[in-house]
């Protein structure tokens, strides 16, 4: 099986520093291309660390756009390639005496695995010289298992403060997804689209990004009234259904909440109690005092 081979240096490299063809006019050409340092074109260093490696490559003279990296197959590929015209004229007429263009491109690959992509490689170039982060494969498979156990701890947080916010009669479902009675749905605003409660105290806003005010002057129906008849109960997984009445001037409706465990993504269906129009508030649950939800004018 091939193994990460970035520790290996190109036997050629110094062979033909010394070779009789490789003269004084190539290494002047190198000169014009590269400048002073032409001779540590493409010398790489490399370290490895806990987490993968780290390769600085010398490439003087060149600029980030004259540079490209690629991976295919396992093999990271860096080339590099410019050109250069260099002219000498008569001071009095103008014209060319001499004009010569020179041209140099240069290569080296890697092995550094197939399990490696190239997102996953991160680079800078500064001062002539190209410094790249390869991580190992055990290495990406750490952090991704430590990037998903912060994103359940996260999760896990947020639904425990839903819950509790539950319990206290504090919270708001900011909405960013309403469904209506026959399945059709639409994508809202969360903090225009809401069901909160405050104690005693419920409301119930739908704001729709029309050009419309409407009744609440923001697009939609603003309701409150008073809560009745609360319920919490938690199954055997740890899901959470909450379910209340609320009757007001405008509204008369048992409201159900559904929560899963782990999460506080959240789903209320407000169910009218003298039509059949139910309509569904899909978002995150959060306590009063994190929301940041604006209220229209009430009916």
């Amino acid at each position: 099986m091939l193994m990460p081979s970035i520790f290996g240096e190109n036997l050629f490299d110094d062979w033909f520093d010394e070779f009789p063809f490789y003269d004084r006019d190539m290494k002047d050409t190198e000169k014009k291309l590269y400048g002073k340092k032409a001779d540590r074109i493409m010398k790489t260093d490399i370290k490895e660390t806990d987490n993968g490696y780290e390769l600085e490559i010398d490439l003087p003279g060149f600029t980030k756009d004259e540079i490209k990296a690629s991976l295919d197959d396992g093999y990271l590929t860096i080339s590099a390639a410019k050109g250069l015209d260099k002219d000498e004229q008569e001071k009095e007429s103008g014209r060319y005496i001499r004009r010569e263009r020179y041209a140099g491109a240069c290569q080296r690959s890697f092995y550094v695995g197939e399990g490696v992509k190239q997102e996953d490689i991160k680079g800078e170039f500064k001062h002539g010289i190209l410094k790249l982060f390869v991580p190992k494969k055990e290495a990406k498979k750490a952090e991704k298992a430590a990037k998903k156990a912060a994103e359940e701890a996260e999760a896990n947080a947020l639904f425990e403060q839903a819950v509790q916010a539950l319990k206290n009669k504090d919270f708001v479902l900011e909405a960013d997804r309403i469904e209506f009675k026959r399945g059709s749905f639409v994508y809202v605003t969360p903090n225009t689209n809401f069901v909160s409660v405050k104690g005693e105290k419920a409301t119930i806003q739908l704001a729709f990004n029309t050009p419309a005010a409407g009744p609440n002057g923001i697009g939609g129906i603003t309701v409150d009234g008073t809560t009745s008849g609360v319920q919490m109960k938690t199954d055997k997984k740890g899901n959470v259904m909450y379910e209340m009445n609320v009757q007001g001037v405008a509204v008369s409706a048992r409201v159900t909440f559904r929560m899963a465990k782990g999460t506080n993504k959240c789903t209320a269906t407000v169910s009218p109690n003298f039509n059949s129009n139910r309509i569904s508030f899909t978002g995150n649950l959060y306590p009063s005092s994190e929301s940041n939800v604006f209220k229209g004018r009430s009916i």
